[in-house]
């Protein structure tokens, strides 16, 4: 016989029994199924009746699953993604997705249904990867396991959108990685790094190089710099990429970004003789097409050694340019237009604080009276009128 008990306001008849509780005068049922739990009411007060509600509801359950598709193997999943996702995606992401997936997750789960991957499964795969080294026999990093985990989340969370999967079978948090010192190009060190780039044996380097470094362009965006997109005078220009004969710009916009004077000048001298109509790549490779990825990284980064700043990339070129924009007093949020983020999160982590505003005020209010007789410095006056205050309100005689 059910005891009554009142718990928080509410009429509980004893424990769970048989996936049943008893809640003001209700019974309310709670199981799992197919990995996942239900909870909710039974809308009966007798527990004949509930009980049999919970039968049927069960064999609907069993029902709906068996009238499912069988969800796609773990290879056909990732062969259906592909197919889903030419062109507008970067190829070289489609490319590392599946690398992924070819390497770590189907030579034991090819076959495995999408639907049975469980977080165990997954957290296995994440320890054998940081476990192995690379082709060059480094050890793989926290980042590249975290990587390669997007990777895998991003083919489930499609399959879900498309239907074919009914929810995430499988959910793991990511590493936690130490960010690393990332450097930039100092204002007073442009000019020599220019210097350094233009001695570069392939001309065609030195604007791309200035393209990142004046607009804050991409690399790839700085090899695709096509006539078309510019402005008639060359003072404005559109960023994209020439694919299969379109164009295309990462997040479908088309922004008009400001070109410097000196930089309009030497886009003008690339012309040569051409005539009006001007079309075509402005720095084409040999074969006519834009030159290939990593074009301009040898020479930033030898420049870079010779400026003092080690490991400079060509994407620091453009947190170069977002860094020196704000030192000069440039809106956040004009800054973010320009480098085109979506969120400006995203745009301050471009800018790098060096902390000289800093450390000007901390010389004036911090540093000691000087050690020449009768030399008396800001941060003295300062220290002692702090003194002042505070020993005055320790003797509860100062008022403020």
């Amino acid at each position: 016989m059910d005891v009554e008990c009142r718990t928080k306001g509410f009429d509980v008849a004893g424990g769970w029994v048989g996936n049943l509780k008893k809640i003001k005068g209700i019974y309310w049922c709670r199981f799992k199924a197919d990995k996942k739990e239900h909870h909710r009411t039974t809308g009966e007060a007798l527990l004949p009746k509930a009980q049999k509600w919970l039968a049927d509801f069960r064999e609907s359950l069993t029902a709906i699953k068996e009238d499912r598709a069988p969800a796609p193997t773990v290879q056909a999943l990732l062969d259906e993604w592909e197919r889903c996702h030419p062109g507008p995606d970067s190829e070289s992401h489609v490319d590392r997705v599946k690398r992924d997936f070819r390497l770590y997750l189907l030579p034991e789960f090819g076959s495995t249904p999408a639907d049975q991957i469980t977080a165990p499964d997954i957290l296995r795969i994440r320890r054998t990867f940081l476990a192995g080294t690379t082709d060059k026999g480094r050890r793989h990093t926290k980042q590249g396991a975290n990587n390669m985990h997007r990777h895998f989340r991003l083919v489930w969370r499609w399959a879900i959108e498309e239907k074919l999967l009914t929810e995430m079978p499988w959910k793991i948090k990511g590493l936690r990685v130490q960010r690393k010192p990332r450097f930039t190009l100092p204002a007073d060190s442009v000019d020599e790094f220019l210097a350094v780039i233009d001695r570069a044996r392939n001309p065609h380097v030195g604007i791309s190089v200035r393209a990142q470094l004046y607009m804050g362009l991409r690399e790839s965006e700085s090899l695709h710099l096509r006539y078309e997109w510019f402005t008639p005078d060359f003072s404005g220009y559109t960023p994209g990429k020439w694919i299969e004969g379109e164009f295309r710009s990462k997040g479908g916009e088309a922004v008009v970004l400001p070109i410097p004077p000196h930089f309009q000048a030497m886009l003008r001298d690339t012309l040569g003789d051409r005539q009006a109509p001007y079309v075509g790549f402005v720095i084409p490779a040999p074969d006519g097409l834009p030159h290939r990825g990593q074009f301009s990284r040898k020479a930033v980064f030898r420049a870079g050694t010779k400026c003092g700043v080690v490991n400079l990339t060509p994407h620091r070129l453009r947190a170069t340019c977002a860094t020196l924009l704000a030192r000069q007093g440039v809106p956040v949020t004009e800054i973010q237009a320009l480098l085109r983020h979506k969120h400006i999160e995203t745009t301050m982590r471009y800018i790098e604080t060096n902390f000289v505003a800093t450390m000007a005020a901390q010389k004036i209010l911090f540093e000691p009276e000087g050690t020449k007789k009768g030399t008396r410095r800001p941060g003295g006056i300062f220290k002692r009128w702090i003194l002042k205050v505070l020993t005055e309100t320790e003797r509860g005689s100062h008022n403020p």
